[in-house]
């Protein structure tokens, strides 16, 4: 006689809240492992209210220092932007440097054609911010103390941070495209 496979959620419904488009492979995923999957959308993906702001940041990208994606449904959005206003992503983005706020967004970034230059550990857009903060203070630590090394005679640095940087505003416009609420970073500015 056959053995019986156990399957780990056998007999189990599991509510699956995720938009219907982006769904599949979780409910394939459950299926898979016994459960009978049970489809109740809470998000739905739309675009954003006012497109002017995006387009001009995506014109002008080179006022910012960096550009956070913090879901594949900002870089879609993002990219629905471009071919609209046939401008590439590549060009959108030139002399920006991108962070992702998780493996699987960098994955679809780098996809798109985009380099991505940092990608959080833990994978919230709060996270991204202050892990990119961390880091970039670490390298202004490091590069003060080379020039520090390499000639001693400049003793007006109060602060190696502040010295080290020019800092302009960081505007997390792609953050936020309309896609299930604000998820801005409520940052006024830092570097």
């Amino acid at each position: 006689m056959g053995e019986k496979h156990h399957k780990p959620l056998e007999g189990k419904r599991v509510v699956v809240t995720r938009a219907l488009e982006q769904s599949q492979s979780l409910v394939d995923a459950l299926r898979h492992a016994g459960a009978e999957p049970v489809l109740l959308p809470l998000v739905a993906l739309a675009p954003a209210d006012n497109l002017a702001e995006i387009d001009a940041c995506l014109k002008n990208s080179t006022r910012f220092d960096w550009v956070f994606f913090t879901s594949q449904n900002a870089l879609h959005a993002v990219q629905q932007r471009c071919a609209a206003l046939q401008l590439p992503l590549i060009q959108a983005f030139a002399g920006v440097k991108i962070a992702a706020v998780g493996p699987a967004t960098a994955e679809a970034v780098t996809a798109a054609g985009l380099p991505v230059n940092f990608v959080s550990r833990i994978h919230t857009g709060v996270a991204l911010a202050e892990e990119l903060s961390a880091q970039e203070k670490r390298k202004s630590r490091l590069s003060t103390t080379q020039r520090s090394c390499e000639s001693r005679t400049d003793r007006s640095i109060k602060s190696p941070w502040l010295a080290s940087h020019s800092c302009r505003r960081l505007q997390n416009s792609f953050a936020n495209l309309g896609f299930g609420g604000d998820t801005r970073i409520p940052f006024s500015g830092w570097c």
